[in-house]
C-alpha cells in the first residue's frame, strides 16, 4: 500500500519538527520509515496515522540517533572535501592567477597598496559564504548537511587567520605574503564553487 503525497509530507513535518533539520538527512529517514509504514499498514491492516505512531513510538529514539551520526559523518564529509579542493587544478590553478596578479601590480605600480586590494577581495569573496551561512543558519529554509558545513568548516577556518591573528600583518616577505593571499582568496573562490555544486546536485536528487 503506496502512501501518498500527504502522508509522505506528513512524515517530513514530523522529523523536522523533531529536530532533523537538513533535507537530505530527512529524505534517507522518510525513505526508510515509508517502507516500514507501508508494511505495517499491509501486514496490521491499519490506517497511516496508527501505523506511523505505533512504529515511531517504537523506533524514535533509533532515528534520532542516527541524525547525530548523520551529521558527525556530514561534518567529517566536508572537512575532507575541503582538503581534497586544495589539491584540484583548479585550485591550483586559481591560486597561481591571484599570485601573478599581486605580483603584477606591485611592479607595475611602486606604491600599490596591495594589503587594502586584498582586503576588498577577501570581502567579495568571503561575505558572500559566511553570509549564505548564516542565512540558512537562523531562517528555516532548506538545509543540506554536507554543503552547509562546508560553508561553516570554511568561516571557521579563514576567521581565526585572517581576522584574528592576522597572519597577514606578520609575514615581511613580500613572496610569502602573495603566497598567503593566494591561498586564502583561491580557498574562497574554491569553497563557493564547491558549495553551489553541492547544492545543485542535491536539489537534483531530492527535487527540491
Amino acid at each position: 500500500m503506496k502512501l501518498t503525497k500527504e502522508e509522505i509530507l506528513f512524515i517530513d513535518t514530523y522529523l523536522k519538527n523533531s529536530g532533523v533539520m537538513y533535507l537530505d538527512i530527512r529524505y534517507e529517514m522518510m525513505d526508510h520509515i515509508a517502507s516500514a509504514v507501508e508494511h505495517k499498514m499491509e501486514t496490521d491492516n491499519d490506517i497511516f496515522r496508527y501505523a506511523f505512531k505505533n512504529y515511531m513510538l517504537e523506533h524514535k529514539n533509533e532515528f534520532l540517533q542516527s541524525n547525530r551520526k548523520y551529521m558527525e559523518l556530514a561534518g567529517r564529509r566536508a572537512m575532507v572535501i575541503l582538503l581534497k579542493s586544495i589539491i584540484k587544478p583548479i585550485f591550483i590553478g586559481m591560486f597561481i592567477l591571484i599570485y601573478i596578479f599581486f605580483y603584477g601590480l606591485t611592479h607595475w605600480f611602486s606604491n600599490f597598496d596591495y594589503d587594502s586590494l586584498f582586503q576588498i577581495m577577501s570581502f567579495v569573496f568571503i561575505v558572500p559564504s559566511c553570509g549564505i551561512f548564516l542565512y540558512k543558519h537562523f531562517t528555516k529554509g532548506e538545509k543540506f548537511s554536507v554543503a552547509d558545513k562546508i560553508l561553516g568548516l570554511y568561516c571557521i577556518l579563514n576567521y581565526f587567520p585572517n581576522m584574528v591573528f592576522r597572519i597577514q600583518d606578520k609575514i615581511h616577505d613580500i613572496n610569502w605574503l602573495f603566497f598567503y593571499y593566494s591561498i586564502i582568496l583561491g580557498f574562497a573562490v574554491i569553497t563557493f564553487y564547491t558549495y553551489i555544486a553541492l547544492v545543485k546536485s542535491y536539489k537534483t536528487r531530492f527535487e527540491v
